[in-house]
């Protein structure tokens, strides 16, 4: 019974340092959040942090793990849809993810040094596009829509997270925006 009680500690703490963690990089920016910062919020010692997390990268590694679990949900459900409707669902499921726990995922990078917000978009997403909308994207000029739709996503988030004042308003605007995103790109991507 003890073992259980201790695990089941371990995994609330682990989920408390995660959401402190969020909070603060969302707050702060990623680069302007220590380890230090996180367990101080949490009235922790470090070493109490690192018994759990091995250093703050791996800390934005498990929140970034919900969005992308997300999308490759979401690719999954859309294994038996055809053209735009797959299309569609999948690009909701990428926006989707962006707004995810307050956009806590594209709040952190807004500080994240040498990496510009909508850079690092890019690099995270170009492959995961490819592979997922390629067979559907029209065929003319295929590369140059992928990077158009990419830049263009890159571009409105970065312009979002500039007038958002912490990661709710982010995931908020996000939310307001996200149906002329998706119908944007999806006349860049079919048509």
């Amino acid at each position: 019974m003890a073992r259980r009680e201790r695990r089941s500690s371990a995994r609330q703490t682990r989920a408390d340092i995660l959401r402190v963690a969020g909070r603060l990089f969302a707050e702060r920016g990623y680069e302007a959040t220590s380890v230090r910062d996180i367990a101080a919020e949490l009235g922790i010692a470090n070493p109490s942090l690192y018994y759990h997390f091995s250093s703050k990268a791996e800390i934005l590694e498990q929140l970034l793990a919900e969005p992308i679990a997300q999308v490759q949900a979401a690719a999954a459900a859309s294994g038996e849809l055809e053209g735009e409707a797959r299309v569609r669902a999948l690009l909701e499921a990428l926006i989707d993810s962006l707004g995810q726990d307050g956009g806590v995922a594209m709040i952190a990078l807004r500080g994240a040094g040498a990496v510009a917000p909508e850079a690092a978009t890019r690099q995270l997403t170009h492959p995961i596009v490819l592979e997922l909308l390629g067979p559907d994207i029209a065929a003319s000029d295929r590369e140059l829509r992928v990077t158009m739709a990419i830049g263009a996503v890159a571009a409105a988030v970065h312009d979002l997270m500039q007038r958002a004042q912490d990661g709710e308003q982010f995931a908020t605007l996000l939310a307001g925006q996200r149906d002329a995103i998706i119908e944007l790109l999806v006349a860049l991507l079919l048509r």
